[in-house]
């Protein structure tokens, strides 16, 4: 038991966002499982977030927590390891850092977007965390729309951006058809959108979500410097140095003379600008 809890505490120390997520949903599983069969609850309804706003009234928590249940475990599965792919697209040109900011926020405008929609009558349910991973993916096609993908089974490679129309279309086919389990679609589509939109802001220098939600580590105390007085110059040698600078000085005179201040390279220029 011991050596199963050291290999979870090494997988999360891994520089590896989808395995940890990965561990959480197994631990939810679990946890879901030993609920419904000690207290015959079904975990599930507790923390998935409703639109209704009567309902979220009774249970507030459910803004954050929605991300644990999923819709199936076979559902769960397809997300991790498109999640997978996902995460490698994104960490060629972001950290670790940056991907959960896409990813956290992406699930959390997702679900202050459902509440917003159940303003207006309309009836979902969101749960999973589907839409942080349609966030990460869209704020990919938002940075690099261009980037090659080599499909599965098919020896050809196409836009990237060219996947996020085929996956948009998708989403929104089964929005309209209004068919069971439509708000995970609708989250997608919402986290799809603040990861494109969020990601124009972010590669400009401009991540006030991030700057809103941080905090600082401590910082290590730096080893301190020393410094070392360098040894007096002789008189030999500084005269020795100074005849030196005299005579690379006369010889790029006389290069001015014979053939113009242009014919100097750029190494030459700066030489006579420190030593005129």
């Amino acid at each position: 038991m011991s050596d199963i809890v050291q290999e979870i505490k090494n997988q999360f120390r891994k520089d590896n966002a989808t395995v940890k997520v990965a561990i959480v949903c197994l631990g939810y599983f679990l946890l879901r499982f030993i609920v419904k069969l000690v207290f015959e609850l079904n975990l599930d309804s507790i923390l998935y977030l409703e639109s209704a706003w009567s309902s979220f009234v009774m249970k507030p928590w459910s803004l954050l927590t929605f991300v644990l249940p999923q819709q199936s475990i076979i559902n769960a599965l397809f997300t991790l390891v498109f999640m997978y792919f996902v995460e490698r697209f994104f960490r060629t040109f972001f950290n670790e850092e940056a991907f959960w900011k896409f990813f956290a926020f992406g699930n959390l405008v997702a679900g202050i977007g459902i509440l917003l929609l159940g303003l207006v009558g309309l009836d979902y349910v969101l749960l999973g965390f589907s839409s942080g991973v349609y966030s990460v993916f869209y704020a990919v096609v938002s940075y690099q729309p261009k980037m090659k993908i080599q499909l599965f089974l098919i020896p050809i490679s196409i836009n990237l951006e060219i996947i996020a129309w085929v996956f948009l279309g998708i989403n929104v086919v089964y929005i309209l058809s209004d068919m069971q389990g439509s708000g995970i679609y609708v989250g997608q589509l919402i986290g799809s959108v603040f990861g494109y939109l969020y990601m124009k802001n972010y590669e400009t220098g401009n991540d006030f979500l991030g700057k809103l939600f941080s905090f600082k580590l401590p910082k290590i105390k730096s080893k301190p410097k020393f410094t070392y007085e360098k040894t007096p110059k002789d008189d030999y040698e500084f005269n020795s140095q100074r005849k030196s600078k005299n005579d690379e000085v006369d010889r790029i005179l006389e290069k001015i003379a014979d053939s113009g201040y242009e014919s100097l390279s750029k190494s030459e220029k700066e030489f006579l600008f420190k030593n005129r």
